[in-house]
Parts: structure tokens; sequence; C-alpha cells
């Protein structure tokens, strides 16, 4: 909380108070409150906090229309020899209201101070992408590298606690990858506590990018078999029903089988991200159900 010194003021508990001159275009007023104004209290934030406590407040503002950059560099401008106006204008700089939740913005910040190339935030992917297919949408991603036709999603756990949810996040991916796209996922554990295996995934992604057309593919053994485009929509309906079909187990043993298959011909970093988010998938009652129903088909 921050008071004009003149009015007096002390500490209390669980609330930080600073005393610090509030000019008047800092101030505003809502719900008969003064306050102090949205620009004004993201550049606080920022200044007296982390980077990632600044980048989240600021790509929150900036996408819920509460203020605008130029507005927050015209109270570091009147704060420039504050403590951490410098922190504060580089949060500035980096946000971007494209980024729509707290995890995505500290990706972003993981993601920049790894040395990794930048992405572009919230793409809209679709079969366009790939020549003599039908210009149909597929997917908004939140994170791509275009250049090297990589998605990464950031998720919350919310996501795969709605089995309704998790099915759809799996029949995206498998779009996604029938149409050329890497796909890969990160979760809060992930990016906060694990960046260094995060940037190795991304970097195996840019740096060994190769597109195989589908032959290539095929002859490579990175495809059993190819579909015509017209048959591609109900060849990804019958392989979503194949995986949801079987059990947790059977599609974590069949996934180790083939990273050790695969791993002398190509890097296999990120294929733990796959098995782990078709066994999340999985995590459901109508999912054990059918892993059930598909154990009684084979007598067991």
């Amino acid at each position: 909380m921050t008071v004009p010194p003149e009015r007096g003021w002390r500490t209390r508990a669980g609330i930080r108070v600073c005393a610090a001159g509030l000019p008047a275009e800092h101030v505003t007023v809502s719900a008969g409150l003064t306050m102090t104004s949205a620009a004004r209290t993201v550049v606080d934030l920022a200044r007296t906090g982390g980077f990632w406590d600044g980048l989240v407040a600021a790509d929150s503002a900036l996408r819920k229309k509460l203020t605008t950059k130029d507005e927050m560099r015209a109270v570091i401008g009147a704060l420039r020899h504050w403590p951490g106006i410098r922190r504060a204008a580089e949060v500035v700089e980096f946000a971007d209201r494209r980024s729509e939740s707290a995890l995505e913005s500290i990706a972003r910040a993981v993601i920049r101070d790894l040395g990794l190339p930048p992405p572009d935030l919230q793409v809209r992917l679709g079969y366009w992408e790939v020549p003599g297919l039908p210009a149909e949408p597929i997917a908004r991603v939140d994170f791509y590298w275009k250049e090297y036709r990589t998605v990464a999603e950031v998720d919350g756990d919310l996501k795969y606690k709605d089995p309704a949810r998790a099915k759809d996040q799996l029949r995206r991916d498998i779009e996604l990858r029938a149409a050329g796209f890497e796909v890969v996922h990160f979760d809060w554990r992930d990016i906060t506590r694990a960046p260094d295996r995060v940037a190795a995934v991304i970097r195996d992604l840019v740096q060994g990018f190769y597109v195989f057309d589908a032959a290539e593919a095929v002859a490579a053994g990175f495809l059993n078999r190819t579909v015509p485009a017209s048959d591609l929509a109900a060849a990804v309906d019958e392989l979503v029903g194949q995986l949801t079909g079987k059990s947790a187990l059977t599609l974590t043993a069949t996934k180790r089988h083939t990273n050790a298959v695969t791993e002398s011909m190509v890097g296999t970093v990120r294929a733990w991200n796959d098995a782990d988010s078709l066994v999340t998938a999985l995590r459901d009652p109508e999912s054990r159900a059918a892993g059930a129903a598909y154990l009684q088909g084979l007598g067991r």
C-alpha cells in the first residue's frame, strides 16, 4: 500500500505500507476508494518485487485494458531516480497483452532468460500451413516458433482435471502433429522448477529441425502410414479412439519402448512429455472404463 507522506502511516499485519509522493495523475477513484492508478500500481510492483511479479501484473493490466505502455512509461519517467526503476522499465518493455495467464507470462520470461529465440503468442494454426490440405483451422496455440514449426503449450492443472478438455487437447495435438507441427507441453513445475529441462526440450526441437515430406518420414520410420487429405479427419478420430481405449500402463510401456528404439535416430529428450500427456488424459472414470473394456475384450 502506498500513501502520501503527509497523511501519516503505520504498517499493519500482512500489509506493507510505503510513504511516497503521489502526483494527481498517479491516483484514481474506484467504488468510492482512492487508489493508485493501474499504471502506477504495475510500476510499483515491478520496482519492489521481482521481474516475474512485475511482468504478471503488466501483462494482465495490458490484456484487461486497464492501462497502456505509454501510461506506464510516463510513470517511469516521473520516478526515474527511484529504486528498482530500471527493472520496472525492463518489465514494461517486455510486457505483452497477448499473455493470457500468469504461467504464460512467467514462461516467456524463462524462455528469454534461457537465451532461447522468442516465440510468437496466441497464433492460430491450421491445415492452410500444409500445401495440398484443405484450409481448415486446428487450434490457437500459446507459443509458436514459425521458423521451426514448433508449438509450446503451458498448461495449468485445471485443463487435465476436466476429462473433456483433456481429450480435446489430445485431439488437437494429434491434428497439429499430423499437419507437420512439433508440439510440447509444460506445466507450472516444469517452468518454475526445471527450466533447464524446458530449455533442453525446446533447443532439441529448434536446433535439430528438419522438415520431412511424407515419403521421407515413412522411409525413416517416423510414420507407419499416410492417409489422403480427405481421410485425415476420420483417421484422427480412429487414432483418438484407439488411444482412449488403452490403459495408462500400456501407453507408458509403449512410449518407453518407442523412446528406446528411436534414441539413436533423433533426440528424444522431449518424448517424456508425450507419455505424461497421454497418462494424464486417461485419469478419469470414463477412460478407466474404456481401459477395462479393452482388457475384457482381450479376455484378461
